[in-house]
C-alpha cells in the first residue's frame, strides 16, 4: 500500500509498480513526486485515520484502545499537509532535492 511507503526513506513505486530509489530519481521526478504527495495529503491522511479506526475495532484491552483513540484524535486535529511533510519519505525527498542544490543542513551540537 502506498501509505506504507510514506514511513520509509528509500524507495517509491511508480504507477507501473516499478521500484525507484529516491536517490536514483531525476530532478523532475523528485519534484513531481513531492507535488503529488502534497496534492494527495488529505487522501493519505484520511486513509491512515481510517486504518486506525479499523484497528481500534479489532484490539482487545482497554489501554490499547485508549492509545488508539488518542492517536486518532491527534491525527484528526493535525493538518494533512503538515502531517505529510513529517513523513520520512517526504523528508527524504526534500533532503535529496536540497543535496542536489548544494544546500547542506548541518546539526549544531551543544558545546560544553
Amino acid at each position: 500500500m502506498t501509505a506504507d511507503l510514506l514511513e520509509q526513506t528509500d524507495v517509491w513505486f511508480d504507477g507501473a509498480d516499478e521500484r525507484i530509489c529516491v536517490r536514483d530519481m531525476d530532478d523532475e521526478h523528485l519534484t513531481n513526486l513531492r507535488g503529488w504527495l502534497l496534492r494527495n495529503a488529505d487522501r493519505f491522511h484520511s486513509f491512515v485515520i481510517g486504518r486506525l479506526y479499523s484497528l481500534a475495532n479489532q484490539v482487545g484491552g482497554e489501554m490499547a484502545l485508549e492509545s488508539l483513540e488518542s492517536a486518532i484524535s491527534e491525527m484528526q486535529e493535525e493538518n494533512a499537509y503538515v502531517w505529510m511533510e513529517e513523513r520520512p519519505l517526504f523528508q527524504a525527498i526534500d533532503q535529496e532535492i536540497d543535496r542536489r542544490r548544494g544546500i547542506h543542513i548541518c546539526q549544531v551540537s551543544e558545546r560544553t
